[in-house]
């Protein structure tokens, strides 16, 4: 069987593209160094720091920001990790057009023109693309990192977080990734227990490789699933939100098939909330990871 399938996968007409793809103030409390917390990606020479960004958080608060950087060079990014200065970190990653100077601001959510490209939490796996295949990062697009960060110490701390990346050389590159967004446009939550659904016909022949999922507010659960051709009903991600993360293996899928997600919702009154991916408090969607990617871009992909 594996035999067949494999023959079969053969004949999916996928071009192969070379060459594409502070210090502490006052009596702020430096958790960076006091947690002593670090990722593979802070001990390994190969991860490179892509965008980073710090501001200070209130004790027993929330604070989110934003961090804009304009890119100068095109990078072939092969890997993505999340580095932070405590556990209690969320970030998204975007890029598009630039939208203002590159800076540091607080901010609730994203541009609404940007790709989001990764997200993941304090402590997460990295994201791996497989071998010789890479996310495009044009130059003159701005990176827009979105951190939100729970300050639960006593003090005042500064909150620092980095995206760090390993990269291949264009060379390198036989095949580009894109991710899309796969997910309900509108969210209905009545009282009680309800589930909202979304489903997304790949526009061409491509590989599955990573998911991840978005659930909030009011969120359980989501579950995502690809119903593929050679692969039949794969389940891509169950449980609650954990960012982005490889699959065990691609799962082959040919134009038309569809990836579906769903999420359980629990709440005490009834909430109609509009779905958009730049806010990351009104979501119901997974980011899937797929190569190689579709020549017109496809971001945001929601079909009943």
């Amino acid at each position: 069987m594996a035999v067949a399938v494999r023959a079969t996968m053969k004949t999916l007409h996928i071009a192969l593209l070379i060459g594409l793809l502070t210090p502490i103030v006052g009596c702020t409390l430096d958790l960076d160094r006091a947690a002593g917390w670090q990722s593979i990606a802070e001990q390994t020479e190969d991860w490179q720091p892509l965008i980073a960004g710090e501001l200070v958080a209130e004790a027993h608060g929330q604070t989110s920001y934003c961090v804009h950087k304009t890119l100068t060079r095109n990078i072939y990014v092969s890997s993505f990790a999340a580095v932070a200065a405590w556990q209690d970190h969320e970030l998204s990653l975007s890029i598009g057009p630039p939208s203002g100077l590159d800076a540091t601001t607080s901010c609730s959510k994203l541009g609404s023109q940007a790709t989001t490209i990764y997200t993941s939490r304090a402590g997460a796996a990295p994201l791996r693309l497989p071998a010789n295949v890479a996310m495009k990062l044009d130059a003159g697009q701005q990176l827009r990192l979105f951190v939100r960060a729970v300050n639960t110490s006593e003090q005042t701390a500064v909150s620092r977080a980095t995206v760090r990346i390993e990269t291949l050389g264009a060379q390198q590159v036989k095949s580009l990734a894109e991710a899309i967004v796969v997910g309900p446009a509108q969210l209905t939550i009545p009282s009680g227990v309800v589930a909202a659904t979304g489903r997304c016909a790949l526009s061409h022949d491509s590989f599955l490789f990573g998911v991840a999922p978005h659930v909030r507010p009011f969120g359980e659960s989501l579950f995502a699933v690809a119903y593929s051709s050679f692969s039949g009903e794969v389940v891509l991600h169950e449980g609650e939100g954990r960012g982005a993360h490889s699959l065990s293996q691609p799962v082959p899928m040919r134009a038309g098939e569809v990836v579906e997600v769903s999420c359980d919702y629990q709440s005490g009154s009834n909430h109609t909330l509009q779905m958009d991916p730049s806010d990351l408090d009104r979501r119901c969607f997974a980011t899937v990871y797929l190569f190689p990617a579709a020549p017109e871009g496809n971001f945001m992909c929601d079909e009943k």
